[in-house]
């Protein structure tokens, strides 16, 4: 994938009846295609282009690139994941990474196609959770928080699979990348994954899932620029577009059925 060099950009806007011309403003943004990730993205372009500022959005196939991104000054800023994995990234990339906006949360929870509820799941069941340390130790805590498991105590959201203590049921539990989660869900007993990617195996998660994690800030979706990037004006307009109530309205009014958005 190709992205746009230099933090911002600026272009001349042809003025009408042949007036001064205005300095347009250009801001790079990288995202996923992960619902409603684009859509908030697009409609702050949208929003910002009375403001004569452009938003450039550029889609990422995987995860490190979004990050990589930001923090080689190859992009502005980018939207496609929660606090927690940025600040997983920043530490163990040292990487220059700052919360610019928090937005809605993604709801995170276990799907199954062969049970119904998470007391069905038998023993030696094949459970797929995502590898990322910070997803991965989301679900880790979800399975937890259902008795399925027990776990180090003062894990928290750093807990891996090392830390578990207990395995009453002999859980088979398998790390994959979180975007191959749906792909493993018609195989598996029991998927764990966030709203996100729950769209790509057709299900809903207030609908579908038959365990959900309670809802945690921490795991807010972010807007994340680097040091640099945080100080332009523009990503300043862009902020506010993100972090505004016309923002969150337009996407509870389609997705309030895989995120929720405090105020």
């Amino acid at each position: 994938m190709a992205l746009l060099s230099g933090l911002t950009a600026c272009s001349k806007e042809p003025a009408p009846n042949g007036g001064v011309a205005t300095e347009k403003k250009v801001v790079t943004l990288v995202t996923r295609d992960n619902p409603p990730y684009p859509q908030l993205a697009e409609y702050a372009r949208d929003q910002l282009k009375p403001q004569n500022i452009e938003l450039k959005i550029t889609y990422a196939n995987d995860g490190l690139i979004p990050n990589r991104a930001v923090a080689n000054n190859e992009a502005d800023i980018n939207f496609f994941q929660h606090q927690r994995y940025m600040e997983s990234a920043k530490a163990i990339n040292n990487w220059d990474l700052q919360v610019a906006a928090s937005t809605f949360n993604g709801m995170f929870g276990a799907y199954s196609q062969k049970y119904k509820s998470i007391a069905d799941l038998p023993n030696n069941a094949k459970v797929v959770i995502p590898s990322d340390p910070s997803n991965g130790g989301r679900a880790l805590n979800l399975l937890h928080s259902a008795q399925l498991i027990e776990l180090k105590p003062g894990t928290g959201a750093k807990t891996s699979i090392k830390d578990i203590t207990a395995n009453p049921k002999n859980l088979k539990i398998v790390e994959v990348e979180h975007a191959l989660v749906p792909v493993s869900y018609k195989d598996a007993d029991l998927v764990i994954m966030g709203g996100a990617y729950s769209a790509h195996a057709n299900l809903i998660p207030s609908r579908d899932a038959i365990l959900k994690e309670q809802d945690n800030r921490e795991y807010d979706s972010v807007l994340v620029a680097n040091s640099k990037s945080i100080q332009k004006p523009e990503v300043l307009a862009v902020k506010q577009v993100f972090e505004s109530e016309t923002a969150r309205q337009f996407i509870l009014k389609d997705f309030s059925q895989t995120v929720t958005w405090h105020k």
